[in-house]
Parts: structure tokens; sequence; C-alpha cells
């Protein structure tokens, strides 16, 4: 595989190795997809969110934009970190514009900058069109609903069905077997195709029922995990069965809102990527109560779910954190690099 990258200057195959290129390599968005597939995200990831908890990450407050110049307004994120002794950092660009569906557009996009950690160079310019983000996001979901569902395969209710909705059902599947899937949306024509194609496979991957239903009927008893994937101002998960682990991804920005205050107050253990984030940008705004970090509960600094009586139900709230970037913006330029060598 001979990655596409066009540039005034190249990469040396170590970071120790190079010298000042005139410019940064860009990859197009296929040669991106292409050396990072989501399987290759998840351990990466695992070890961002350990070391942003164990405080070995350098990284600022998120950067955020609205945009209302279309029908549906928009919004424009910015993040970035460096973790402490990696030859990158990494910043990166992601937009979510809603009202792109109804133009058959994707919702989500975006590009990553690599710089070299020594220099500040910027090394490699990933016009991914938001798949890094998409990709880090649905690993840190995936490895959350892991963490903290009851043991045993996972009756999984995913809010949304949108591009992070389905990319959280394939990464959760990397880690645990999904034994049904409930899919809980607004307007059902719009999963439509998306059930089918989960049915259409459910015999070959063992998968169980495949059902949708209205956010308004509420989550059925039976399902041990939900993963709530909308941009919601107002709560679209109010009340869930004992024993369940909710993780929450769309929380992201003053005013969002996924889950009810009685649910986020009540719940017998709340985490979070990064506290002071879900304070401010997610599901504990407005909500004081313990909470504990996701990346401390991988680690095993936590028990998680170990102690807890099964009925108890435990949330995670995912706001999206620089550590995850970094991790990316590390991934793609060592790939990047074997290809090289191996196209050489």
């Amino acid at each position: 595989m001979r990655p596409i990258a066009h540039a005034a200057g190249d990469v040396g195959d170590t970071m120790a190795a190079m010298t000042l290129p005139p410019g940064p390599v860009v990859l197009d968005a296929a040669t991106v997809r292409g050396l990072v597939p989501l399987s290759a995200v998840i351990e990466p990831t695992r070890r961002a969110l350990i070391a942003h908890a164990r405080g070995q990450v350098s990284q600022p407050a998120p950067w955020h934009l609205d945009v209302a110049g279309g029908a549906v307004p928009g919004e424009v994120h910015v993040k970035g970190a460096w973790r402490r002794g990696a030859a990158t950092y990494a910043v990166k660009l992601a937009t979510g514009f809603p009202g792109n569906a109804d133009l058959g557009a994707s919702t989500s996009s975006g590009l990553s900058i690599v710089g070299d950690a020594e220099t500040g160079v910027p090394r490699l310019i990933c016009l991914d069109g938001g798949w890094l983000t998409d990709a880090r996001t649905a690993a840190a979901g995936a490895l959350a609903t892991d963490a903290l569902a009851l043991p045993g395969a996972v009756h999984l209710a995913i809010v949304g069905a949108g591009v992070q909705a389905r990319l959280q059902v394939e990464a959760l599947g990397l880690l645990r077997h999904i034994a049904s899937i409930h899919v809980c949306v607004r307007d059902a024509s719009r999963a439509a195709s998306w059930v089918s194609e989960l049915t259409a496979g459910a015999a070959a991957s063992g998968l169980g029922a495949v059902t949708v239903g209205s956010v308004a009927d509420g989550i059925p008893d039976g399902v041990t995990a939900v993963v709530t994937t909308t941009p919601a101002h107002a709560p679209v998960v109010s009340r869930v069965p004992p024993g369940c682990q909710v993780t929450a991804i769309g929380s992201d920005g003053p005013g969002k809102r996924e889950l009810g205050v009685e649910l986020v107050l009540g719940a017998d253990l709340f985490a979070a990527d990064d506290l002071d984030q879900s304070r401010r940008l997610g599901e504990l705004q407005g909500c004081p109560r313990p909470a504990v970090t996701l990346g401390d509960i991988l680690d095993g600094a936590h028990p998680g779910r170990s102690t807890l009586p099964s009925g108890a139900v435990t949330i995670c709230d995912l706001t999206g954190i620089g550590a995850q970037d970094a991790a990316m913006g590390e991934l793609v330029m060592e790939r990047y690099g074997r290809a090289r060598r191996t196209d050489d």
C-alpha cells in the first residue's frame, strides 16, 4: 500500500532521523482511513485515556465555535495535546453540522495536524474528513461500555442512527459480543437502512434481535448498555433498567445534555474522560456529584463496577479529549513511516 501524499518535503522513517523538510506531507481521507482502521484505534485510545488520568499529557481546554450560517446551526471544535515524552503533538479541527443530513452530506468533518514535538514543525496534515475524530470517539465509547457494563454479552440500546452510532456498535463489537441491539430514534425512517443492514448480518455475527423504537418510548427492559450519540440540548434518556451502563457521547458543548438530571444524580457511579470538561461541557453541567476518570478505571486505579451490586446503574460521559487526538497523531505518524519503509 502506497499512501497518497502531496508535499513539498518528505517525512523520514523516524522522527529522530528527520531534518526540517520544506513543508508537511498532506494525506487525503482515503489514505488516512487505510492507515488507521477502527481496529487499530482501540489500544492507542486506551493508553491515551490512562495517560491523561495520570497527568502525563499537556492539554489545553477545547476551543468551540458556534456557526449559524445554515438552516441548522453547526459547530466547530479545536482540540490538541502532547503526551509527555512523545515525538509528536497533534492539533485537531472537527466540525458538526447536523443540517448536512438533509443535504445527503456527512454531518461531521475535519482535519488533523501532526507536528514534531522537538522543533514544532508540522509534519503531517491529515485531511481525514473527521475520520480520526470519529474513530477515536467510537473507541473511547467502546472502552467505557466494555469496562462498566455487566459481564457477558451486551444487550445494547443505541440512541441515534448517524455515523457515530454505527461506529459505536462496530467498535464495541471488537471488545464484547453484542447479543441484541435496540435502535432509539426520533424518526424511524432515518434508521431503516441501518436496521436492515444489522438484521441482514445478524445470523453471521451471532446477533440476536434487532429492533427500532422511538426515543419517546424510553429504553426497554433487558437492555444492559445504552450509548447516546445525539447533539441534544434536552434529555433523550431519563430512565434505564437496573444494572445498566450508560455511555454518553453527544454532549460536548455548553447547554448540551442527553441524560436526565435525575439519572445523572442517581447513578451509583459516574465516570468521565475529563471531569472538568464534563462539568463545563458535558453531562455534569449543573449536576454536582462525585465522579471518577475513565482512565483510572481502565488502569485499575479505581474498581469501577466490580464493587457495586449487580443492579447498579453506571454512567460514563465522554466529551472528547485532546489526549486522544495526540494518540491519533502518533498512530498516523508511526503507520505512515511503516508504510513508506515497506514501499521503499
